[in-house]
């Protein structure tokens, strides 16, 4: 057990820090801006300015390895070397670097192809069967049906992992449960889910025509489901 809760405080803090060291304060203007603001908006405007703490203790894991497995076309979401003046680049790194300073350990992370039969998929099966604990954390696709390997624990049953931070992506981890159980989960280190946002257009004329009624309502009411957009679309 005491490898699961490593492996969730992990999880948890690189998550918190994938929020804090993109969300850096603007340089600062030579002139105060609450200059000639009156005292009451002046005292309003200072507090707001709040800090959202990860809640996670103060752990030394005194130099102990991490190893995270992810597909080598992704692998620049999570690791690089050093830093080379690219915006995203530096802020992994930065966030990889304060989550080792600050709990003592070393990231490792290996990439493996997409390759159905030999790479990660088959990687992380060939571990499962092997039972050597190869990997802390893997980050596969969605559609390669890793969960169905068993080789996953539940997240919900992990400390540290607090799925209400606003680092975790609520709906999408609410909707992937399998019986009250979640495998997998999507937050702010997992940076496809901001690359690859879709959406949906619709031609409001033959909406109208076929008497399909009020889209906007419907997602907002949450009923625009693959069902409605399959049988009534």
């Amino acid at each position: 057990m005491r490898f699961l809760r490593f492996t969730a405080l992990l999880l948890a803090i690189m998550l918190a820090v994938s929020v804090f060291v993109s969300c850096g304060k603007p340089p600062s203007s030579s002139k105060n801006e609450t200059d000639n603001l009156p005292a009451a908006e002046i005292s309003d405007t200072e507090a707001e300015e709040t800090t959202l703490g990860d809640g996670l203790p103060d752990i030394d894991f005194v130099g102990a390895d991490f190893t995270i497995a992810v597909r080598n076309s992704r692998l620049d979401d999570f690791f690089t070397e050093e830093e080379t003046g690219e915006i995203k680049n530096d802020a992994v790194f930065a966030r990889n670097r304060v989550v080792e300073e600050r709990f003592g350990i070393t990231l490792h992370v290996v990439d493996y192809s997409d390759d159905w039969n030999s790479g990660l998929r088959a990687v992380v099966n060939n571990s499962l069967l092997a039972a050597d604990g190869a990997f802390d954390i893997v980050v596969p696709d969605y559609w390669w049906g890793c969960e169905t390997l068993g080789a996953f624990t539940d997240l919900l049953t992990l400390n540290y992992l607090d799925f209400d931070r606003p680092w975790w992506c609520h709906g999408w981890n609410q909707n992937v449960r399998i019986l009250n159980k979640l495998y997998t989960a999507v937050g702010d280190y997992t940076l496809d889910m901001i690359r690859n946002q879709e959406v949906v257009f619709f031609n409001k004329r033959m909406v109208e025509d076929y008497s399909l009624g009020n889209i906007y309502e419907t997602v907002s009411a949450g009923k625009w489901t693959l069902d409605k957009l399959n049988l009534d679309i």
